[in-house]
């Protein structure tokens, strides 16, 4: 007598329950009885969930499954100073890219507001901290009191190699100058036609 085969299983399991504006948001997808290599699609949504949410990681996209079975979501929220209030963040699964047939449950985020006012460019001073009549330290003479802004902080992305054949490994490297250390960093691949099955290893999306 023939086995029948078990049933394919799919977990979707975000590394938080919660997360607040810039946080970064890792999602683990699980399954058992799939084959590798196996092409899934993903989808966030909510009420009010749009890609200003976000400042890496897709709204819509497709993962592989892998050896282990797993495949692995990255996404960095936005801090956008905006007053929004909780968002529910919903992450679903499907087999197709039409996004008909679900697969598993869906996973729930809350995204918490986080923002604050930006602070103005050119603060009052206090009374007495400076040019009033209240005895504060007067602007030294020669520049009018004003600062000398730091200069500009500068980016640099280059690449091991201008080219390269299907199979090959290359190497980005991100150059600063003017950044802070510990300074962390948002990157993203894209390009037409360009998708993470282009990618045997390393991640779509990430921070440095």
């Amino acid at each position: 007598m023939v086995q029948p085969l078990e049933a394919s299983t799919y977990t979707i399991t975000p590394s938080v329950t919660s997360i607040a504006e810039g946080g970064l948001l890792i999602t683990t997808i699980s399954t058992t009885n799939v084959a590798v290599g196996t092409k899934l699609y993903f989808t966030l949504s909510g009420s009010n969930i749009s890609t200003a949410d976000f400042s890496a990681g897709f709204l819509i996209d497709e993962v592989i499954v892998g050896m282990d079975g797993s495949a692995t979501l990255s996404h960095t929220l936005a801090n956008d100073f905006n007053t929004e209030g909780t968002e529910t963040l919903e992450i679903k699964l499907f087999a197709d890219p039409t996004h008909t047939v679900q697969l598993g449950t869906t996973a729930t985020v809350l995204i918490l507001d986080s923002s604050t006012a930006t602070p103005p460019i050119n603060p009052t001073p206090a009374p007495g901290a400076g040019g009033g009549s209240s005895g504060g330290t007067a602007p030294m003479p020669g520049n009018g009191g004003a600062t000398t802004p730091p200069p500009a902080p500068t980016y640099t992305v280059s690449t091991s190699t201008a080219s390269i054949n299907e199979g090959g490994t290359f190497t980005t490297t991100i150059s600063t100058t003017n950044l802070p250390a510990g300074t962390v960093l948002h990157y993203a691949f894209s390009g037409v036609g360009i998708s993470t099955q282009d990618f045997s290893s390393g991640d779509f999306t990430g921070q440095v």
